[in-house]
């Protein structure tokens, strides 16, 4: 008999959890920091099974909807939180799928303990070629802004051929060199991962054909969804910080809370919040459900909650007044978190074109 995790349940634990190791202060006191990676509190995500939530109970997980993950993706994005959890999820399922080799099923049990972190470069931008020499793949290209990257100890590379395939590296490796780029976004990592004659061999390739292509799938859909979730997180956040200190914030004696036009503004960021959570809700349940429908329906959460926390977070800046942009305040925090979340993977407009495809069939079929 499946058991389904209460939801609102793991979210007050998870926010009591990340409340608890991450702050914010330590990113506010100084410009020049970096996003830290807490070795205490990985390790605690990984004994609260967090990593496991959607991995099949036979591989050592709790076999969970992608729902429940989900409310881990948005607490994680309202705390602004650095841990490369995204990154390793989305690695964990590709090891993880059915059709994969023995070699990436034994590495699914270090990846639930925290001690494996397997990243997938497609989710970076950029382009990889592949060509035969002698029975190995000799693999060359970059991949640009891969989130989490920095914190891999196995790489996921998709390689051409005449099916589709997705091989395991161990880093580090001499045919692969990982260079961190700072951003705007204090709150991430990303680097540019470069192939340099990249030796593949046959004992590499975890996943083949069809299985390969189901995987790239998932990992897109998986992708776009965490980020509309962690978009939506940031987006409760932010507005309720904001309201908070609309209501300490006083002018011509009253709180500026108070002022209708003010309240307007959050009203409809508070409706816009509200519809995006009903979408992500939406496709949560269809997006794996679904193969090619599935992907664009995640692609188009993704735009909607990307569009939603960029707004919101412009305009929290300025419901603060000139405060909202000194670097005291958390403010600034989600709006870069906003911006580079629509850039990763691609911007907003490629995701359009995604997305477009499948408005076009869906609306043929509603006309005939």
């Amino acid at each position: 008999m499946e058991v389904l995790i209460d939801n609102d349940e793991l979210r007050d634990s998870a926010r009591r959890v990340l409340e608890r190791h991450v702050d914010r202060k330590t990113l506010l006191g100084d410009p020049c920091a970096t996003p830290s990676f807490d070795r205490h509190l990985w390790q605690l995500i990984a004994e609260l099974g967090w990593l496991g939530l959607t991995i099949a109970e036979g591989k050592g997980g709790l076999e969970q909807p992608f729902a429940a993950l989900s409310t881990l993706y948005f607490e994680l994005g309202r705390a602004l939180s650095p841990q490369p959890f995204l990154g390793a999820s989305v690695g964990l399922e590709i090891i993880a799928h059915p059709g994969a080799t023995d070699c990436a099923a034994g590495l699914v049990q270090a990846a639930l303990q925290g001690d494996a972190i397997i990243v997938a470069a497609a989710t970076g931008v950029g382009s990889v070629t592949c060509r035969p020499y002698g029975g190995v793949h000799m693999v060359e290209g970059t991949m640009r802004n891969v989130l989490d990257a920095v914190h891999a100890t196995h790489l996921l590379v998709p390689v051409e051929g005449n099916q589709a395939a997705i091989a395991l590296v161990a880093l580090p490796h001499p045919g692969v060199d990982i260079t961190y780029r700072p951003t705007w976004d204090p709150t991430r990592q990303v680097a540019d991962v470069a192939f340099r004659e990249l030796e593949l061999y046959e004992d590499d390739i975890i996943l083949r054909g069809d299985a390969a292509v189901d995987a790239q799938r998932r990992m897109n859909a998986h992708f776009d969804l965490a980020l509309a979730c962690d978009a939506l997180g940031g987006a409760d956040a932010a507005l309720e910080g904001t309201l908070v200190y609309m209501h300490q914030r006083h002018q011509f004696n009253r709180p500026i809370a108070s002022f209708q036009a003010l309240k307007h503004r959050c009203a409809e960021h508070k409706v816009s919040i509200e519809a995006a959570r009903a979408l992500i809700h939406s496709v949560c349940r269809s997006a794996f459900e679904a193969k090619k429908e599935g992907q664009a329906q995640a692609a188009g959460a993704r735009i909607y909650a990307g569009s939603v926390y960029r707004s919101l977070t412009e305009d929290c800046v300025q419901l603060h007044g000139g405060i909202g942009f000194t670097w005291e305040y958390p403010c600034h925090l989600f709006l870069k978190r906003a911006r580079s979340g629509e850039v990763l993977g691609g911007t907003a407009e490629q995701r359009k074109d995604r997305v477009a495809p499948a408005l076009f069939t869906l609306c043929h079929r509603e006309r005939r």
